[in-house]
């Protein structure tokens, strides 16, 4: 007698329905995580910030050391995710000089300011930190960062011609309750204790991070722990 094929197409229809239910749960599960995803990112963003930034362009920063400052910058804007950025920067030498005033979504936007404006300028040897301290105190008092957390940047080798005036000007910002902190440096061994003691206000009033060449990564951990 010849055989008979059993065909189990309830089986198979059966087997079809529960592919694509799972098909479906997992795309709900995958866009529910999205989701998850997206507003926990959005939640742990924090409040606006405001950075007022100086590279020092005298003959004693090179550009390997201007290099190194943007790269702490850059570091900043890439791995501190706030609601939104300012950064107004400066270069200064014996003179003071805006370079721009942006608020952009990445670092690379800066990348044709930072060339034109810090990497191909140079200064005399005469390095006056007192010239964009001046201008970063009304940055502070400026009304457009009101709702901002205020982050200074004094990137520089710590040489000093003018550490009397200096000095006068952080008193002045140290008394400033919306500044969260400035961050100075990359300072050499042989100017440290001369900019310490310029900026001895900033110090005590818990705002200054002062960093050498060797400890950057941590200056950044601490700004970072500084902000919310």
């Amino acid at each position: 007698m010849p055989r008979h094929s059993t065909r189990y197409e309830g089986s198979e229809g059966e087997s079809s329905w529960v592919a694509l239910l799972l098909g479906i749960l997992a795309l709900l599960a995958f866009a529910g995580g999205g989701w998850w995803l997206y507003k926990r990112t959005q939640e742990n963003r924090l409040k606006p910030i405001a950075y007022a930034v100086a590279f020092d362009v005298s003959q004693s920063m090179n550009e390997a050391e201007r290099r190194r400052c943007i790269g702490v910058m850059n570091e900043l804007i890439d791995s501190i995710f706030a609601e939104s950025v300012r950064v107004k920067i400066w270069r200064y030498a014996e003179n003071l000089r805006e370079v721009a005033d942006k608020y952009p979504q990445r670092s690379e936007e800066l990348n044709s300011i930072y060339r034109d404006g810090v990497l191909k300028a140079m200064g005399s040897w005469g390095t006056r930190p007192d010239l964009p301290l001046t201008e970063m105190l009304q940055f502070v008092q400026d009304p457009q960062n009101q709702n901002r957390q205020i982050v200074l940047c004094l990137f520089t080798d710590g040489e000093n011609h003018a550490p009397e005036q200096t000095r006068k000007i952080a008193e002045q910002l140290a008394q400033q309750d919306k500044l969260s902190a400035i961050l100075v440096g990359p300072v050499k061994e042989q100017y440290r204790m001369t900019m310490r003691r310029s900026l001895e206000p900033l110090e005590k009033a818990q705002k200054l991070i002062l960093f050498s060449p060797s400890d950057t990564g941590d200056a950044v951990r601490q700004l970072k722990s500084r902000l919310h």
